[in-house]
Formats: C-alpha cells, structure tokens, sequence
C-alpha cells in the first residue's frame, strides 16, 4: 500500500479490525494530515508487513497511535503493565523528515522485531524511542526512554542507521525486572 500526497486523509484504518492483512509494505509519504499511521489494536493482524516507510509528514507524532477506546478505558485504571507488540516480518524500517514524530509507540509499549534488517531513522529530531539488539537472538527492541521523555530539551536526536549484516552496532538490549504482558 503506498499513500502519497493525500493531503486531507487524517485516519488510515478507522473503526475495529478484527481480520488478518496480507500487507506486506506500507509506504508514506507527505501525508501532511495524518498524527500516527497505525492504531495500536491493528498490529496483531499485520502478521505479514515486512516494509515499513514514512517520509516527509509534517504533522505525525507517532507511527503507532493510541486508539480511542483504549486511552479512554485505561486512563481510568491504575498503573499498567508494560504491553508487548512484536512485528514477526518486519525486516525494513525507514523514517524521514518527520519533524514532530516523537515515539514510534505509545508510553508502556516494549515493541520486538525479530526479522529486522535495517532500521534507517533520518531527520526526526524530537524522536525520544530507544531502539537497542539482542545480538544473540538478533531481535531488535524499541521503547520510550522516560528519562528523555521528561527533562529533554534538546531537539538534536542523531539519525539511526542500522543494518544486520554490517557490522553497525545499536545498544545492548538489557531484560529489565518490570513484568511485561504479551499484546501479540
């Protein structure tokens, strides 16, 4: 699926889906309406994307959105639980010139990609997502950095070019002790 210049689509999927995709790409670009590409309970039936890229989209905050009925519902219960979002076959991620795109998730998301391989973060300054690599099992994992999150005032993020089979190095990934429900 690719979008291109379609200046006043706000939503790309809206409303429940409940069925599989067979979307293997996405491809973005100048969509300047949009403010996240995906809702958050679309990512299960997405089994089958394994290319993702968004460029040159002025207004988007987030690639994963929170959906209305979740931020609703959640917002009355007490703390959570860190959700888990695993993309099984994605293997490439490219995003570009996203001058408002903070955070690839939602606050509380761990977000795994198993297949990644190339990860290609480009012009998105105010990004405060952390992506680090299990070199054993070759999973890259994404999550919001709460440290950046609250006492960032520098709007300088470097880009992030990774790729597998060079020999560019992300972070270590580091299990943390927090408990971690799967959203799979």
């Amino acid at each position: 699926m690719e979008l291109f210049n379609v200046i006043r689509l706000r939503d790309i999927w809206k409303g429940p889906i409940q069925v599989a995709t067979n979307l293997r790409e996405i491809r973005v670009h100048c969509c300047n309406n949009l403010t996240y590409i995906f809702p958050e309970t679309l990512i299960p039936y997405l089994p089958q994307l394994s290319i993702l890229k968004i460029k040159s989209c002025v207004n988007l905050k987030k690639i994963i959105g929170n959906d209305d009925i979740l931020a609703s519902s959640s917002s009355l219960q007490g703390p959570q639980l860190k959700m888990k979002m695993v993309f099984p076959q994605l293997k490439k991620i490219e995003l570009e010139n996203l001058s408002k795109l903070e955070s690839f998730s939602p606050v509380g998301y761990h977000l795994e990609f198993p297949c990644l391989h190339s990860l290609d973060i480009k012009k998105c300054s105010k990004m405060i997502t952390s992506f680090s690599a299990d070199y054993l099992t070759m999973t890259v994992h994404a999550k919001i950095d709460q440290a950046s999150q609250l006492n960032d005032t520098s709007p300088s993020r470097e880009d992030i070019i990774w790729e597998r089979r060079r020999f560019t190095l992300l972070p270590q990934y580091k299990e943390e002790a927090e408990e971690i429900s799967p959203f799979q």
